[in-house]
């Protein structure tokens, strides 16, 4: 693949993820509040359903990272933006419909079940794909660029539907599903003129037993889950229960919510650049385990001071500058690690670390409803530091 192609191909996966995030700020923040206006859930029930979501997404990631390494990354990727885009438009025909509240409570669970399935098996195909099409040496570089296309795709959903009066209703999933399909549009193009090789003479060769055997045997991408499951974890909290509690507690809680959705892009941004000046010399697991140390620290401040409004905002923008230590360079680890026809299935089996954004959901739907939200957030902080130990079990060259 020529150089220029290699750049439209990135360029074009990149722009991928961003509009993954996009669509699902647009939805997923606000979801538990959307929830509390159109059915009679309970707040433990709406913990309980977007916690069963996030956990049949993450089995179907790790499927689905090797599915795409078997057949192909490039029909993994279609069919995901295809279906992600169809499923958030039936979001907004069901909310529409005058339809019994038992039944409306299946379907909106059937739908977050189904979204969270195919947004996630993107994810680790178009990583692979890019791996596989960018030179070892500008892996690094990649992750960094594809983090700050995340973030700004964080920012915007917020603000997309902020300015259009939309938060929390029908009509953003409606946009979410429009822009999805518009993408799919564009990838169908940009992909006519895209030539997919394999990655070496064996790929033809792989199946499912022999890909879970190679990555059972590898104790590396084994901890490194585990690691995500407690880091994703504690990020699921600022979701639910955070985004109950702030509405629930505090005078105008979904205003200050949605800042502070608004304000982390501006911290990553800044703090970025520094931070990778400053680490490009330094071993990728290092730079974790500082990075979960940070996020340990919100933690405990979270947890001392969860009714001051001050010390939350402070506590989030500690836990912004944790993030910047932690997702790049995560991935850069399983990059690293992963033999190059397998990239698809190691991205797919980290995945595993959703299993945090379900557990988080189903723990403190449970803790803000007996009131004990400051023991979750000491806890957390706890389980941040346990995290940062394991990194002592993964090693790499790089």
């Amino acid at each position: 693949m020529s150089k220029l192609n290699q750049i439209y191909t990135t360029s074009t996966l990149l722009a991928g993820t961003g509009i993954i995030i996009l669509v699902l700020q647009m939805t997923q923040p606000f979801f538990a509040i959307f929830l509390t206006k159109h059915t009679n859930l309970g707040l433990a029930n709406i913990g309980y359903l977007i916690g069963l979501s996030s956990l049949i997404g993450t089995l179907s990631a790790i499927l689905g990272g090797q599915i795409s390494d078997i057949i192909g990354h490039k029909r993994i990727i279609l069919l995901s933006i295809l279906l992600t885009s169809i499923v958030l438009i039936l979001f907004y025909f069901v909310s529409i419909l005058a339809l019994p509240n038992l039944f409306l409570i299946f379907a909106y669970a059937l739908l977050n079940i189904l979204l969270s399935v195919f947004t996630v098996s993107f994810i680790p195909s178009s990583q692979a794909v890019i791996s596989q099409f960018l030179p070892d040496t500008k892996h690094n570089l990649f992750f960094q660029l594809r983090y700050t296309v995340a973030t700004v795709a964080y920012s915007l959903g917020p603000i997309v539907v902020s300015v259009w009066s939309i938060i929390a209703t029908p009509q953003a999933f409606l946009a979410s599903g429009i822009i999805c399909f518009a993408y799919l549009i564009f990838l169908l193009s940009a992909f006519r003129k895209v030539k997919f090789k394999p990655y070496d003479p064996y790929e033809e060769n792989l199946n499912f037993k022999k890909i879970s055997g190679i990555l059972a045997q590898d104790h590396r991408i084994i901890y490194l889950a585990i690691i995500g499951i407690i880091f994703y974890f504690s990020q699921s909290l600022f979701v639910v229960p955070f985004s109950l509690f702030l509405t629930k507690d505090f005078n105008h809680g979904l205003e200050i919510f949605t800042i502070l959705l608004i304000i982390n892009p501006v911290i990553v941004f800044i703090c970025q650049p520094i931070i990778y000046w400053l680490a490009k010399n330094k071993k990728l697991v290092h730079v974790l385990m500082l990075g979960l140390t940070v996020n340990a620290a919100a933690f405990f401040l979270l947890g001392f001071a969860a009714h001051h409004v001050t010390l939350v905002i402070a506590a989030w923008i500690i836990s912004s500058i944790a993030e910047t230590m932690i997702y790049p360079y995560v991935n850069s680890l399983i990059n690293a690690m992963a033999p190059p026809a397998l990239r698809g299935s190691y991205f797919g089996f980290a995945n595993l670390a959703i299993l945090g954004l379900s557990i988080g959901p189903l723990v403190g739907g449970k803790m803000i409803e007996i009131h004990h939200l400051d023991y979750l957030f000491l806890a957390t902080g706890c389980l941040s530091l346990l995290a940062c130990v394991l990194c002592r079990k993964i090693q790499t060259k790089a």
